[in-house]
């Protein structure tokens, strides 16, 4: 018995595990160090504790289910959020313009951040059921329908950042099916000669973050405010930060939404380079574990699972610290398992649980 339990240990994907488990807990620290006290910084770490715990649990039950079994429940959580996005602009709080959050008690549910749980699943489905059909029109419309209900419904909230991800978990999943090179290639033309075609439709709040992005100085104290304040945040941490009870941009509050969008800014300044590249090599290390599991499974349903949960973890990893380093346009992407929030670090979690479960021997799940 003791063997069996000394040789599952040396099974564990550390690759997988121990990044995440750096990434949740420097964000804690961070979080912790965030000067409350001040009037516009408002968040419980008391629910952030609790988000991990929910999250940790169903990380651990998952990673202990049966991959069948999520075949099974794929479309009802897929239909899940769906209904939960539906409900949203009926019972959801409204926030800093947006709609996107569902109350119950003294939490909120962010139902986007589980439509990304259901659409990774159903899509999985859907290419490892057909693999020998996704030639076929009638499997290639049937995903473009799933991506695209969930893409509307958030869309119209309005969140067009987690809109986008969803196009990209869709595109990034049908390249990998067995789908014909020319059809993907076919695909991509259309979709970048399509982005032309939708800037006129955007709002004006996002035709002002793309303006401000190519011209931060034009407007210093206000639309261009949040962009300087976060690059000045990031370069005064110089190579070890000033500590976590220091720096002036976050702890006189120069710095906006220093819990949530700009956590990565905070970071830098209170560790540094140091600290700030240690979150970068972890999340390089997470998605190339990821993206090492789907290649092994010859893209089985664990495989699509794995790839889906690779491009989303390191695209909002990537577009959170770029718009903390100002070199990509502000949205309102949490840095995973770090920014504070419930939905979306649950979410992630469980998203690892499943890839753990999918990647572990079968003598031992």
């Amino acid at each position: 018995m003791v063997r069996r339990a000394t040789k599952s240990i040396f099974l564990v994907d550390w690759a997988l595990i121990l990044p995440v488990l750096y990434l949740t807990g420097i964000g804690l620290v961070i979080l912790e160090s965030i000067d409350q006290s001040l009037a516009t910084v408002e968040f419980s770490m008391t629910t952030q504790y609790i988000a991990l715990a929910i999250g940790f649990v169903l990380f651990i039950m998952l990673s202990r289910t049966d991959v069948s079994t999520w075949k099974r429940l794929a479309p009802w959580v897929y239909l899940l959020s769906i209904i939960l996005l539906l409900v949203t602009p009926i019972v959801g709080e409204t926030a800093f313009g947006s709609q996107r959050w569902i109350q119950l008690g003294s939490f909120q549910i962010q139902p986007s951040e589980i439509a990304k749980l259901g659409l990774i699943a159903i899509l999985a489905l859907l290419f490892t059921k057909r693999k020998k059909e996704v030639n076929k029109p009638w499997t290639i419309l049937l995903s473009i329908i799933y991506v695209v209900i969930p893409t509307i419904l958030v869309a119209s909230q309005p969140d067009l950042g987690t809109a986008v991800i969803y196009l990209m978990l869709w595109f990034a999943l049908v390249s990998a099916s067995y789908l014909r090179k020319s059809t993907v290639f076919l695909i991509a033309i259309v979709v970048l000669l399509t982005i032309p075609i939708t800037l006129p439709f955007l709002a004006e709040y996002q035709k002002d973050r793309i303006n401000i992005f190519l011209n931060p100085d034009e407007d210093p104290r206000g639309r261009g405010y949040n962009t300087i304040q976060s690059s000045i945040a990031v370069g005064s941490g110089g190579l070890t930060g000033k500590g976590l009870d220091a720096g002036s941009q976050s702890q006189l509050n120069f710095l906006p939404s220093q819990h949530t969008d700009f956590i990565f800014a905070v970071m830098s300044e209170k560790l540094g380079f140091i600290g700030a590249i240690s979150v970068i090599i972890a999340f390089c290390v997470l998605a190339v574990r990821l993206f090492a599991i789907a290649w092994s499974s010859q893209f089985q349903f664990g495989g699509y699972v794995a790839l889906g949960v690779g491009i989303l973890l390191s695209t909002q990893a990537i577009v959170n610290i770029g718009m903390n380093l100002g070199v990509i346009p502000i949205t309102g992407l949490p840095l995973p398992f770090i920014s504070f929030g419930g939905s979306h670090i649950i979410t992630e979690l469980a998203l690892i649980g499943i890839v753990f479960s999918s990647n572990r021997p079968a003598s031992y799940r």
